[in-house]
């Protein structure tokens, strides 16, 4: 049995047992299955097993049969053993069938299980299929199945690893890999694959190289599906057989599996990780929804997750990747660049950004790029260079669209972002600028910079794109928030408001809002706005230019009322600038209204200057400065015009300062302000007087008293302009005067009320309004409790009533009588205007008024209450006055009647009546009881020496002294109204007087006779005042004594009263003696009295003796009475002398009387004497002799310096012209002023002794004009009289004399003052020639003299008044044409005193006054009016500021060079010695002095020759010792070139060396480093902007930025280095940026940040990336290299955490500054050239440092496929800005002859004519029909290969094709084609329109293409040569793995034979082009019958086509021939 198994299996046993071959392994595997379907194995088990195990049972039974037999107990126990033996041996045998996994089985196992499957088969009719009894025909397939059988599905796992690693050899047959593709290969790799992930191990590097295998495997396995999809033209028929590999790759994405994350492998396998999963995510994209289901029958994501971006899975392209993995990583990258989604066309774009980059930074470090394989030909590698460069076209333009997607993340990662604010995925161009836009709205300053910036760069920005929000945050930041980025910001403003008038008007208006805001900010923020509007007002092309005007109003309110001294400055120049351009008429218009709004500022203390300044403008008469002026006076040229125009404007806001402004002094200023504002004829006609709104607005809640005040006093200001027509306003005065709460305001209203009614102001509509009001409110005004109020009530109640008919108002009246006090004015008028009722008086109504206004009784009684009698008198008072009127007598007369019965009765002393009293008295009458008649203690001793009789006086008595003296008054009151009946009344009010012992009565009834008196006087009455004269001046009151000197005075007046000599002389005495000052005046008043009696009807002897007597007192105390200490006193005695002055007995009278008017000091009394002198001239008797004598008397006073001015007040006065008052007297007063001051000059000198004769001579002539007619008769004036010397000899001397600092005040003011009317300069006058001169009075021996004292009077002096008048003399004679004889003088005198001044380090004051001097001279430096006077004392002036620690004199002069100096726009002398003089003081500088220096040398006007003057003084300072010297200096040039940069560009080329240097000073610590820094930039940046660098290669704009750059280029390094110094950083960017204009130094910062990029993450880096911001910012980048290496590494570098400061700001610049570059040229083979370093670096990138052509031919292959078959899907898609890139794309392939001969190739060739006719795509349109006809028309379909593998159709069509293609092209050209409607022809289409022949250069070059020596027609086939194959086979042998498949071959040959070697060459191409062609057949027979073809369509088909191409049926080939069609669906399922 053996020999015949043997036998058997000889068959199945291969001949040899070589073990390296595959056909060897096939054989084994061929005879295994062989045995296995002839059930080998079962036949030789089941044989043997027979004859086995039948001869066992049989031998064993018969033992045991025999054992038993023999020894039954031995057989018993073998039975027992067998039995044993064949229960396990069945055991054994059965347990597999339950247990298919038990190792433990025997023969029959096997057997009973294939005895089992075949019953089971017989039962269910269920065989094996049949393919399990066929053999694999196919080697590979055997193969595969081998592999697949005993490793795969092998339980063991290193047998699945061991499969993995052949399966992941490169030389791994492709259709080995198609076989597992179908089957569960797939599944049970991933299983494993996922195992080893999940598992640990220690031997991690096996681990590693068993997942690389797994990896690598299914890349395999992805590529064979892949290229299966791509190559079947039913990818829906087809899919269903790679199931199981769909489901494992999807399942390999989900969780939990490998590729789930890119970091779930270890590091060094993640690049291939990357790029197995970049390949299923692309693979699966494609697919039906079907195949992309998870297990959650949900789509799976194709995209990497959102949360592994954060993890920068593209920084995998920063490590070091092995070189078998590389290709894999960079194909993924590249499929996922032009497939993937977002985030993996993200992560494939930074990945391939990152390895150029990395590859180009190790090419320049080392200087080699990868080594190509000499097997590749030179045309293969420009193919393969041609599709790079493509490629890298296509990858900068998706990096580009990536950048919109980052900006938008960048955006909304902005952590200072408002909740809620976020920004979608934008997608567009329009949708990107949105977002930039956006970026607008973001807290962080630099940022908006940035963004305005890039704004401007981006081309065609639509008007839509701009917001309201947008526009007013770019109008804040070019206006008062950076003034870096204004010119961009004006830039896109300006070209936004061209678009259309809609968008003018929001710019401007945005523009003004910021305007008016940035002047609202601080002062920094201010100074940018002025700048801003002067900028726009510059530029008066732009669109913007009007907005200038609109600024004014804004621009003028900073102006005058900023805080910040700098800031008004600035203002107010540009103020000055656009009143001189233009713009006048509105800076005028603006100034009022600032002012307007100045009055509404907080600060008390501007209100107050601004209402000062208006004062003291309305009170300029013309004789002030311009700096005297308020600064906004410049734009008016007189004064009038200006109060004019401000005042109406500013009146409202001035009325409302002066009623309720805070602050007490501006509402008094302002008060005042209005008050001569209302009397100013100029302007108070134009103000718009509103009382009532004033009293209204005062009168709100809350409502103040002293605003109510206020507001009734500025009403009453304006009375003659108030609306007497306005019922309201005059009825709110009333309410006011009536019922306000304040007595203020009620004294204000009534006092303005009553001066209304007085005058004719009120209608009778008005008045009626008004007696309604007083009406309303008269118990308010009766119960008045202030008594001056009740005075003024009463006033205008009288008023009303005489204009109007109101006899209500009588009552009123007749009770404010009774409570206004008696010696008020009222009542003193009473008499004389009765009630003030003037000519209303005798109206019926009125005096039935009056009747029922009068009381019915006045009772006057001692017995009961007296509390009314105070009441009493005053009616007393006002009935007596009433009586006088006829109408009124009677019935006051019986009122009056029944108080004398009452009076008579008191004196008669009679009891009262006994009335009953009511229960109801008062507690007045209860505690006033009845006089008892018997009670008389103490009454007996009252008045006991009197003649009274005792009843009286007891009853005076008892009521006390204040009862009596009220009893006195009524007395008196009622004995003068009926003097028949009381007569004894003088009696007992004398008798009172002179013995009551309370002074207060005695006081009051002597006031009582003096009213008697005045009737008439009794002789009784006056012989006891006589009498008791010296009882009464013996009084300690002096009321007394003067009541009883006016009782004397009334006797002695009156007709029956006569004064004894005796008495005279008495009160004569008392003048003297008394000790009260009233009491003196009265007495000196009672002898004028007298002196003046009235002659008529009285004895003239009387008057005789009194004069007589006057006389002799004026004579012998008149000397005493004017030394009395009192003014009112020595006032009488001037009025008493006036009536004795022309007695000649009296000669000393005039002089005492001159000397009063000289050295009284009281003003009353000098004016008193004044009119007794005047009148005393006016007398022509006595002129000339008082002339005399007042000459003498001046003579005598002026020289005294107590005096003098009071003696030439008198002078003046007296010698007045009488025109001299009136208008027309101007310059009369003018000569006569003159003629005194010369007087008073000439008279201080004691020598001078004709001053008596000169003014003799004046005041003998009568007063008249003719005395100072003219200046001939002033000069006459002088020349009757003799003098000494000629007058124009003595007063230049007096004049200089006076000049003396010694002198007094007084003196030196008055000369200052006479000098300069002599010269016509009077201080505050400053046109000289316009004004009158006496200089015949000067002669010129003192000019020099004079001149000199003058000069130290304006410095010296302590009096600054007399310093200013001194200096404006000075300045307007030196100004003065006119006046040039003084000129030398004050040059000479006044520069050297200044200088002098100046040196003078101990007198502060002086140096202060010095350099107040030189601030007055060089207020007007635009001119150099002072540079002469100015010059010399330069270099002392600037000591204070610049050089000394004095702060205060330091900021004056700081203060005076920024002001004065800088106002200038053009250089001056003054400004060029003051620049010159400043660099030798550099050396010893102070801190402040050097922010003085640089604020100079940054605002002062220079010409060229002065920089250059500046800059040589400035350069020997570089080197000095001092750090700080050398800081100032580097400042100082830098702001020198910043100036002069375009007019003188080598002004400091010779100190480029030293400041090189400075540069680079780490000792420096002040600053010089930055600064020289600072002053390279600008040298290198030269005047031109070199912002387009990137677009061109600049070229240097001067020879200096030529030779600057030259100089400081070699340097590029070190100044890199100095980015570490964080100071220095921002000024070394941008120095480098320029720098970087050089393509070397370029090239060197962009490798350097390059190679930081891939090294550790430090510091330096980041300092690089600002660096690389700029740049790009720049627009520095250019077409080098290096530079798109940059604009590639850049987003990626960016995505860094320690980058994200920089990175929106990076990214936006990208796009805005290069995103709309591209790579793509016109001409291919130059643009290769022009790339070609970028291009060897790509490759370095893709393919390493070795090149094979395998690689090269592979990634080739993928690219160009990938891309053409996305050209396909996106064609059939919807339309998408990807289409248009991608047609884009083809246009250049079509052009650049890329397409070859695949099917691919061929589809792209159909399909372009068509796509070319959709209107997006017009702008290809004309270069894709071009370059089809010119490249392609000409070409068969196939150039190679066996002709009857072509498509006769195919062919056709294809010329047809070309037919139509030329057709199009001549369309195109006559410009027929429809849909060319948008205008928008590219630029080949332009050139294409030249005509239809083709240029004679694209047809040769077409023609070479198409004879095969241009690439393009090629067959994209495999590379071979014999190079190449050793490469393959050596790469085979190297990558062999076990027994299987280790040494595979193509084929089965001698590989040594190179003829059979190339013979399989070419069979290999013809089989490839069969199968393109089968490829393309199947594609047009799937487009012609579907999914389905079957025979009766294909069939038609083929004989109708026939015919159509002209040939018989049989002679051409059908896509799908007859004898198929029984399988035509299976074909068609293929296809």
């Amino acid at each position: 049995m053996a020999v015949l198994a043997k036998t058997w299996l000889v068959k199945f046993v291969p001949s040899t047992t070589r073990r390296e071959d595959a056909v060897d392994a096939y054989h084994w595997y061929r005879m295994n299955k062989l045995a296995e379907s002839w059930h080998l194995e079962k036949v030789v088990t089941l044989v043997p097993l027979l004859i086995q195990q039948i001869a066992s049972f049989l031998f064993l039974g018969g033992l045991i049969v025999q054992s038993i037999g023999d020894d039954e107990t031995l057989g018993y126990a073998l039975l027992a053993f067998c039995m044993s033996g064949c229960a396990i041996y069945l055991s054994m045998t059965l347990f597999p069938l339950f247990v298919p996994s038990s190792p433990i089985n025997t023969p029959l196992s096997d057997l009973l299980l294939w005895l089992g499957k075949t019953i089971i088969a017989v039962f269910t009719w269920k065989w094996p299929a049949k393919s399990e009894w066929l053999l694999k025909a196919d080697i590979n397939e055997g193969l595969a199945e081998i592999l697949y059988t005993h490793l795969i599905k092998s339980p063991k796992p290193a047998y699945v690893d061991e499969a993995a690693a052949e399966i992941a050899l490169p030389s791994f047959r492709k259709n080995w890999i198609d076989y597992l593709c179908r089957n569960d290969t797939p599944q049970c790799l991933l299983i494993r694959f996922r195992s080893i992930v999940s598992t640990r191990t220690d031997n991690v590097i096996k681990r590693n190289e068993t997942l690389c295998s797994h990896v690598l495997a299914f890349l395999q396995l992805v590529d064979n599906l892949d290229n299966k999809t791509a190559t079947c033209s039913s990818v829906q028929d087809m899919l269903p057989d790679y199931k199981r590999l769909l489901d494992a790759l999807r399942a390999s994405l989900e969780n939990g599996f490998p590729l789930h994350r890119w970091n779930n492998l270890p590091e060094s396998l993640r690049p291939l990780s990357f790029g197995l999963r970049t390949q299923i995510l692309s693979l699966l994209k494609p697919l039906p929804e079907l195949y992309r289901i998870g297990k959650d029958s949900m789509l799976i994501e194709l995209d990497f997750h959102s949360n592994e971006m954060s993890d920068r899975p593209w920084e995998l392209g920063c490590q070091d990747i092995q070189s078998t993995h590389r290709l894999h990583f960079m194909l993924a990258a590249c499929r996922g660049v032009l497939q993937g989604e977002k985030n993996v066309k993200t992560t494939s774009a930074f990945i391939l950004s990152l390895c150029l980059a990395r590859a180009g930074s190790t090419a320049s470090e080392t200087g080699g790029t990868s080594e190509w394989a000499r097997s590749i030909e030179a045309k293969d590698r420009a193919t393969v260079d041609a599709l790079a460069l493509e490629f890298l076209a296509r990858l900068y333009k998706a990096t580009m669209t990536e950048l919109e997607d980052m900006v938008t993340v960048a955006v909304n990662d902005i952590s200072s972002l408002s909740p809620g604010f976020e920004i979608g995925i934008v997608r567009t161009r329009q949708g990107m600028l949105e977002t930039l836009f956006s970026a607008l709205t973001l807290p962080q300053h630099a940022l908006r910079v940035h963004t305005i910036k890039m704004l401007n760069h981006v081309q065609d920005l639509k008007p839509e794109l701009f917001s309201l929000t947008s526009i007013e945050i770019i109008s804040n930041m070019i206006v008062y928030e950076e003034e870096d980025v204004r010119e961009d910001g004006l830039q896109i403003l300006a070209n936004l408001a061209r678009s259309s008038e809609e968008t003018m008007t929001q710019v401007t208006d945005a523009l003004l809002a910021s305007v008016e805001s940035g002047f609202g900010h601080k002062p920094q923020q201010r100074l940018r706005t002025v700048s801003f509007v002067r900028t726009i007002w510059d530029d008066f092309l732009s669109p913007l230019y009007p907005l200038a005007s609109r600024c004014i109003p804004s621009l003028v309110g900073v102006g005058l009322n900023a805080d910040s001294t700098e800031v008004r400055q600035s203002a107010l120049r540009l103020m000055k600038d656009l009143s001189a351009r233009e713009f006048s008429g509105e800076i005028r218009n603006a100034i009022p209204m600032a002012l307007n709004a100045g009055l509404d500022i907080s600060e008390f203390g501007k209100r107050q200057r601004i209402v000062t300044d208006l004062l003291e403008l309305l009170r300029d008469d013309g004789s002030k400065d311009a700096s005297e002026k308020p600064p906004y006076a410049f734009a008016w040229y007189y004064s009038s015009e200006l109060v004019a125009a401000i005042f109406p404007v500013v009146f409202e806001k001035i009325v409302s300062a002066a009623i309720r402004d805070d602050d007490n002094s501006v509402r008094e200023t302002a008060k005042t302000l209005l008050n001569e504002l209302s009397k100013d004829g100029r302007v108070n006609y134009m103000l718009k007087v509103d009382a009532l709104t004033w009293l209204e607005t005062a009168a709100a809640q809350p409502s103040w008293w002293w605003v109510r005040h206020n507001a009734v006093l500025v009403s009453e200001f304006f009375m003659n302009q108030l609306d007497f027509e306005n019922e309201n306003l005059i009825k709110r005065l009333v309410e006011w005067a009536g019922s306000d709460d304040d007595d203020d305001v009620r004294r204000a209203s009534v006092r303005l009320i009553s001066a209304i009614c007085k005058g004719p102001y009120l209608n009778s509509d008005v008045l009626e309004a008004v007696k309604s009001t007083i009406l309303s409110v008269k118990g308010r005004f009766i119960e008045e409790p202030y008594p001056s109020i009740r005075t003024l009530c009463v006033c205008f109640l009288g008023d009303m009533a005489q204009h109007a008919t109101f006899p209500e108002v009588v009552p009123i009246i007749l009770e404010l009588y009774n409570k206004v006090d008696s010696d008020s004015e009222v009542w003193k008028n009473a008499n004389d205007d009765f009630l003030m009722l003037g000519e209303q008086e005798n109206d019926p109504d009125y005096i039935k008024a009056l009747k029922d206004a009068l009381p019915q009784t006045l009772k006057i009684s001692f017995h009961g209450s007296r509390s009314d009698w105070p009441s009493t008198v005053k009616w007393i008072k006002l009935l007596v006055a009433l009586a006088q009127r006829p109408n009124l007598k009677e019935s006051v007369d019986k009122v009056l009647k029944s108080v004398a019965i009452d009076v008579r009765d008191g004196i008669e002393a009679k009891s009262a009546p006994k009335v009953a009293e009511p229960e109801s008295d008062s507690q007045e009458s209860q505690a006033q009881p009845a006089v008892d008649p018997n009670e008389h203690d103490g009454a007996l001793d009252f008045m006991a020496q009197s003649t009274l009789k005792l009843p009286l006086r007891r009853l005076l008595y008892n009521i006390g002294w204040d009862d009596r003296r009220t009893w006195s008054e009524i007395l008196a009151n009622i004995a003068a109204h009926f003097p028949l009946d009381f007569q004894d009344a003088p009696t007992i009010l004398f008798q009172i007087a002179r013995y009551d012992s309370d002074t207060d009565v005695q006081y009051a009834c002597l006031k009582s006779l003096i009213l008697l008196a005045k009737q008439s006087v009794t002789r009784g009455l006056t012989n006891d005042t006589i009498n008791h004269l010296d009882n009464f001046y013996e009084n300690s009151d002096w009321r007394v004594r003067f009541s009883y000197t006016q009782l004397l005075s009334s006797i002695g007046v009156s007709k029956e009263g006569d004064l004894s000599d005796e008495v005279l002389k008495k009160l004569s005495s008392r003048a003297l003696l008394d000790s009260d000052y009233d009491c003196r005046s009265e007495v000196v008043n009672t002898f004028l009295n007298l002196a003046e009696i009235d002659d008529n009807g009285r004895d003239p002897s009387p008057k005789e003796r009194y004069r007589a007597n006057g006389e002799a007192m004026v004579k012998e105390h008149f000397r005493e009475g004017i030394e009395d200490g009192s003014w009112k006193v020595r006032q009488s005695w001037i009025k008493l002398a006036s009536t004795q002055v022309k007695d000649g007995g009296f000669p000393e009278l005039t002089k005492l009387l001159f000397d009063a008017a000289i050295k009284d000091g009281d003003s009353d009394v000098q004016n008193e004497t004044m009119k007794v002198l005047q009148r005393l001239l006016d007398d022509a008797k006595l002129r000339a002799s008082l002339a005399a004598k007042l000459g003498k008397a001046f003579g005598s006073f002026l020289p005294a310096t107590d005096y003098s001015d009071r003696a030439l007040t008198v002078l003046t006065t007296i010698t007045a012209p009488p025109s001299a008052k009136e208008v027309w007297g101007k310059e009369l007063q003018e000569r006569h002023q003159l003629w005194i001051q010369i007087l008073s000059l000439l008279g201080r000198n004691a020598e001078f002794q004709a001053l008596p004769k000169l003014i003799e001579v004046v005041l003998k002539e009568e007063p008249s004009d003719t005395t100072f007619e003219s200046q001939d008769a002033l000069y006459s004036l002088f020349q009757n009289v003799k003098l000494p010397d000629p007058i124009d000899s003595i007063l230049p001397k007096a004049i200089e004399s006076a000049l003396k600092l010694d002198v007094t005040y007084n003196v030196r003011s008055a000369a200052v003052n006479l000098f300069g009317r002599l010269i016509g300069c009077v201080p505050g006058r400053d046109k000289g020639e316009g004004q009158p001169r006496y200089e015949n009075l000067l002669g010129r021996s003192s000019d020099s003299q004079i001149i000199s004292r003058l000069a130290d009077i304006a410095i010296k002096d302590e009096y600054e008044d007399v310093r200013i008048a001194a200096l404006r003399i000075l300045k307007a004679a030196y100004k003065a044409m006119d006046l040039f004889r003084f000129r030398n003088p004050i040059k000479a005198s006044f520069s050297k005193i200044i200088e002098n001044s100046l040196r003078d380090l101990e007198n502060s004051r002086i140096r202060a006054n010095a350099v107040a001097v030189v601030d007055s001279l060089t207020e007007e430096n635009s001119n150099d009016t002072f540079w002469d006077i100015v010059s010399p004392s330069i270099p002392q002036l600037l000591r204070p500021a610049l050089l000394e620690d004095d702060e205060t004199l330091g900021n004056s002069v700081g203060r005076m060079l920024v002001d004065n100096f800088t106002a200038s726009v053009m250089e001056t002398r003054l400004n060029r010695d003051l620049l010159i003089a400043m660099p030798p003081m550099l050396a010893t500088l102070t801190v402040a002095g050097k922010a003085m220096v640089l604020r100079l040398m940054g605002s002062l006007a220079i010409s060229d020759d002065t920089a250059a003057t500046i800059a040589h003084a400035l350069s020997p300072m570089l080197r000095n010792t001092s750090s700080f010297a050398r800081a100032t200096t580097i400042e100082l040039l830098l702001k020198l070139y910043a100036k002069h940069r375009h007019s003188k560009p080598r002004l400091i080329e010779s100190a480029i060396p030293d400041i090189i240097s400075l540069a680079f000073d780490d000792k420096d610590d002040v600053g010089g480093r930055i600064t020289a820094i600072q002053l390279l930039v600008a040298l290198s940046s030269g005047p031109a902007s070199l912002d387009s660098v990137g677009e061109r290669q600049p070229e240097p704009s001067t020879a200096m930025t030529s030779s600057m750059l030259k100089q400081i280029t070699p340097l590029a390094t070190k100044f890199m280095a100095l980015l570490q110094v964080e100071h220095l950083r921002p000024s070394v960017v941008e120095l480098l940026s320029l720098m970087s204009l050089d393509p070397t130094v370029r090239q060197t910062i962009l490798l350097r940040v390059a190679s930081m990029a891939f090294g550790p993450e430090t510091l330096a880096l980041v300092d690089h990336v600002e660096l690389l911001f700029r740049l790009i910012s720049d627009g520095r980048l250019g077409e080098t290299a290096t530079d798109y290496m940059t604009l590639f590494l850049a987003p990626a570098l960016v995505t860094r955490p320690r980058l994200a400061p920089y990175r929106l700001r990076i990214l936006t610049a990208l796009w805005c500054r290069y995103g709309h570059r591209t790579l793509q040229d016109s001409d291919a083979p130059e643009k290769t050239v022009k790339h070609k370093e970028l291009l060897d670096w790509f490759t370095l990138a893709l393919f390493g440092r070795h090149t094979t052509a395998d690689e090269a031919t592979t990634w080739h292959d993928t690219a160009r496929k990938a891309i053409t078959l996305r050209i396909a899907s996106l064609t059939f898609g919807p339309d998408s800005p990807a289409l248009v890139n991608y047609v884009e794309l083809l246009a250049r392939l079509i052009s650049d002859g890329r397409l070859g001969e695949k099917a691919t190739d061929y589809m792209m060739l159909f399909l372009a004519p068509v796509l070319a006719t959709r209107p997006q795509f017009s702008r290809f349109r004309f270069e894709i029909l071009t370059a089809l006809w010119s490249r392609y028309s000409r070409r068969p379909l196939w150039t190679n290969g066996d002709a009857s593998s072509k498509s006769e159709e195919g062919t056709e069509e294809k010329t047809v094709v070309g037919e139509e293609q030329k057709n199009d092209i001549q369309e195109v050209q006559r410009g027929d084609i429809k849909g060319e409607t948008n205008g928008n022809q590219s630029e080949d289409a332009g050139k294409g329109q030249e005509g239809p022949e083709v240029k004679t250069e694209e047809r040769k070059d077409a023609q070479k293409r198409q004879r095969g020596n241009i690439g393009g027609t090629q067959n994209e086939e495999t590379l071979k040569g014999p190079d190449i194959e050793k490469e393959r086979k050596k790469e085979i042998q190297e990558g062999e793995r076990g027994n299987i498949g280790g040494n595979r071959k193509e084929d089965i040959g001698n590989p040594n034979d190179d003829t059979g070697k190339e013979q399989k060459d070419v069979e290999e191409r013809k089989e490839q082009q069969r199968h393109e062609v089968q490829k393309l057949v199947e594609w047009l027979a799937l487009a012609l019958f579907g999914r389905h073809a079957r025979l009766h369509e294909a069939q038609p088909w083929k004989e109708r086509c026939g015919r159509y191409l002209k040939v018989k049926g049989g002679s051409g080939q059908s896509a799908i021939a007859p004898n198929q069609a029984s399988g035509s669906e299976n074909q068609a399922g293929q296809s």
